[in-house]
């Protein structure tokens, strides 16, 4: 009894020093990934645009099996109320770039990293085209509605898409030697919650938690910098950076096991880290874009790993914050990482 309550202790040690590994790894490959990838897409800008393409006519013919009235122009879905044109985020790229990020940094064979990526990226590309579908649906019927959908929902789901297709791969590839349909409830059961919390939280984010962030945080920095300090310090607040307070609210809130002392705790650090996050990007932002309106060259090339950063933030702070409730996916065991 007490050897096996030996080893179990030594097993949750080394779950811990395998998410802080995780962690660490999964930081550096995205910065690497999503850096690189802008410029890598310029070389490959035929390919690039050819899956532009194809998302659009995939869109198009799925919008047609609804009945709707459909015209596609290249890159561009039209309908009777609203059109969109596909461009390289809205191909699901930097979704794959962020699950196979997670995925190499996780502990498992190189095997079971091949087969995910088989099995995982194709089904992040088709529920991609199902968001693109959705998006334009209720953009056709209620076109001020975009927006929101675009900017807000295509942030809870994409976290939701990410995490969910990284935790079925963990389960059900990795270790695969447990009970696969009670995995597959639980996180059907836990993707349910997260959508449940993050769609009561994003209303009141979208019409008036955001303007009272931003002007809150606007007069905090103006009062430190230049009341204080004395120093001429301006920033630039594009509003849909800072969307990534509500996933993470959401992550901590649905997170079962932890008391509520301790959720409050963690949930205030991981907003303070999210809020520093923000200043620095912001500051970042107005260094590249000083004149309003004028876009460099180095904040297109950069912008979109900026956003995915900011964007992916919230799940790697959970991982962190919620060690002790997630270190079953990261608990040795007999034939997970062989």
């Amino acid at each position: 009894m007490k050897k096996r309550k030996t080893d179990r202790t030594k097993s949750r040690l080394k779950a811990h020093k395998a998410i802080i590994k995780f962690c660490i790894i999964f930081l550096g490959l995205l910065i690497i990934l999503t850096t690189t990838f802008p410029f890598l897409s310029d070389k490959f800008n035929p390919q690039l645009t050819w899956l532009m393409v194809v998302t659009a006519d995939l869109t198009g013919f799925f919008l047609k099996l609804f009945g709707m009235t459909v015209n596609i122009s290249g890159r561009v879905v039209s309908l009777n109320n609203f059109s969109m044109e596909v461009v390289g985020e809205c191909t699901g790229l930097y979704e794959m770039l962020i699950f196979l990020a997670a995925m190499i940094a996780y502990p498992a064979s190189y095997k079971k990293k091949l087969i995910g990526a088989g099995l995982g990226l194709p089904l992040l590309y088709i529920i991609n085209v199902i968001r693109m579908v959705f998006i334009a649906v209720v953009a056709n019927w209620s076109p001020q509605t975009f927006d929101f959908m675009h900017m807000y929902f295509w942030q809870v789901a994409m976290i939701l898409i990410i995490v969910s297709v990284w935790m079925l791969w963990i389960e059900m590839v990795v270790h695969y030697e447990r009970e696969r349909l009670l995995i597959v409830i639980a996180i059907l059961i836990f993707i349910a919650k997260f959508l449940v919390a993050s769609l009561i939280l994003f209303p009141l984010w979208y019409w008036k938690g955001q303007y009272l962030y931003i002007s809150i945080l606007d007069n905090s920095l103006y009062f430190f910098f230049h009341t204080l300090l004395g120093v001429n310090s301006d920033f630039t607040f594009p509003k849909d950076i800072f969307n990534n307070l509500i996933p993470f609210v959401a992550l901590m809130v649905i997170t079962r096991g932890m008391k509520f002392k301790k959720r409050v705790t963690k949930l205030g650090w991981g907003l303070l880290i999210l809020i520093l996050g923000h200043v620095i990007l912001a500051k970042v932002i107005y260094f590249l874009c000083p004149e309003p309106g004028v876009v460099s060259r180095w904040y297109e090339k950069l912008s979109v790993p900026f956003y995915l950063f900011s964007e992916t933030l919230p799940f790697l702070l959970w991982i962190l914050f919620a060690r002790k409730q997630v270190i079953d996916l990261f608990m040795p065991r007999k034939m997970g990482t062989k």
